[in-house]
């Protein structure tokens, strides 16, 4: 920007002081022409100490740069501010690519990746939040619209994690090594799909053929081993759902090098060519991911704090659930009660989880047909310590719901019936 206009621009703001406190926040001295840096410095830290701004006189007798006093009009001020956040954000931009530079001989492609990303996002703040007394009925009815639960279809579940999956949270499911954590995200996956809501099913684990034909078993009810004998019938099943059931796009990752920002950019990809934007990701699963961050190998609390924000963060940045899973340590495999300590690595994924989710299922409870699901954390439902029994078919790698068989809701004497017959199941039984 030529620096006459930069001479313009520094001497509205100093002209007026509701400007340069909505331009405060983003502008850096650096950022401005050599000849006006010194009244931008002065001016920034006379605003920080006195909260106001120094007369004309006395940033000239400062800095001995002269600015106009200039009576900046209402309608000029939009365009004096959008002016200053364009400069800002370009220097911004051309600082951090300099910056990079030194990075890149480092290899530190986290920091540069944060370094540009925050050179972009540079802005003034446009969104003033919410006025609480301004709408309440139109601000009630956007908050429902906006945060409506979506079901996992499995009733018990729902119930204890407020009525079902949010926009913008993470869900973690915890279990011990082959108990089925990859086999539960899918059918919630199923579930979700059922319902005509779009699901990006990232494994870092399986292959996504493989996935696939779990999913197989899961929407149509063949039994996995009899999927090929009957792959006619299979396709017909399929393909009667493809027009009523949402979107379901699975794809393998490599583990150990996978990181939020390649899940970002694959989805942003899956956006541009596909043209559907996810309700809910499912990482299979969070512990062999990568962090965007550079991180010291033995420390797992930052690495886990890491991981999990920028998991969240998915959620926050396409609106949709996230959902991953965890190991739980040795101490698991002989304790009486699940808690949040129990998972594996550090406590800071609990303490981003929005909900935790223990899997248990024993031998016993394998034969019987049972799932248990225990709430080890809720951030936003009084069910910590709370249990629900789901059941399970082997066959069809089905996980459902003993109230109402699935996605088909039972009528309320239907359920009563079920919750009555169910209530003596096999985790209550050991535990008497």
């Amino acid at each position: 920007m030529e620096p006459n206009k930069q001479q313009h621009l520094v001497s509205c703001l100093a002209s007026n002081p509701e400007l340069f406190a909505i331009c405060h926040s983003i502008i850096k001295p650096d950022y401005f022409d050599p000849s006006v840096r010194k009244a931008v410095r002065f001016m920034q830290e006379f605003f920080s100490k006195h909260k106001g701004l120094p007369s004309i006189k006395a940033i000239k007798a400062e800095t001995s740069v002269e600015l106009e006093s200039l009576q900046v009009q209402k309608a000029e001020l939009d365009y004096v501010a959008a002016e200053v956040e364009t400069l800002c954000r370009n220097q911004a931009i051309t600082s951090a690519i300099i910056k990079s530079v030194e990075l890149l001989e480092k290899q530190d492609t986290g920091a540069i990746e944060k370094l540009i990303k925050e050179a972009v996002s540079l802005g003034l703040t446009k969104d003033l939040g919410v006025d609480y007394f301004a709408d309440p009925e139109k601000r009630m009815a956007e908050a429902e619209s906006a945060f409506k639960p979506m079901s996992t279809g499995l009733t018990e579940l729902d119930d204890v994690i407020n009525g079902g999956l949010m926009r913008q949270e993470i869900i973690l499911f915890m279990a011990n090594s082959g108990v089925g954590k990859s086999i539960f995200l899918a059918n919630i996956g199923a579930y979700l799909v059922a319902q005509g809501l779009n699901v990006v099913y990232i494994t870092l684990e399986l292959a996504d053929k493989i996935v696939a034909k779990r999913f197989d078993s899961m929407i149509t009810g063949i039994e996995q081993f009899k999927l090929q004998s009957n792959k006619q019938m299979v396709i017909a099943e399929i393909e009667k759902r493809r027009e009523s059931y949402g979107k379901l796009q699975i794809k393998r990752m490599p583990e150990s090098v996978t990181s939020a920002n390649q899940i970002r950019a694959y989805v942003k990809q899956l956006q541009l060519e596909a043209g559907w934007d996810p309700d809910v990701i499912i990482i299979d699963y969070l512990d062999i991911m990568a962090t965007n961050n550079k991180v010291a190998a033995d420390n797992l609390f930052i690495k886990d704090k890491y991981l999990t924000e920028e998991a969240r963060a998915l959620g926050a940045e396409f609106n949709c659930a996230v959902l991953s899973a965890s190991q739980m340590g040795r101490a698991a495999l002989d304790a009486e009660e699940i808690n949040q300590g129990h998972i594996q690595g550090g406590i800071s994924k609990v303490n981003t989880a929005d909900f935790l989710l223990a899997i248990i299922q024993d031998n016993l409870m394998r034969d019987a047909g049972e799932y248990v699901i225990q709430v080890a954390k809720a951030r936003n439902a009084p069910t910590v310590g709370k249990t629900v029994t789901l059941g399970w078919d082997a066959k069809t790698l089905r996980v459902t719901s003993l109230l109402n068989g699935g996605l088909k809701k039972l009528s309320p004497e239907q359920a009563r019936e079920e919750k009555i017959k169910s209530s003596k199941s096999l985790l209550d039984l050991m535990k008497s």
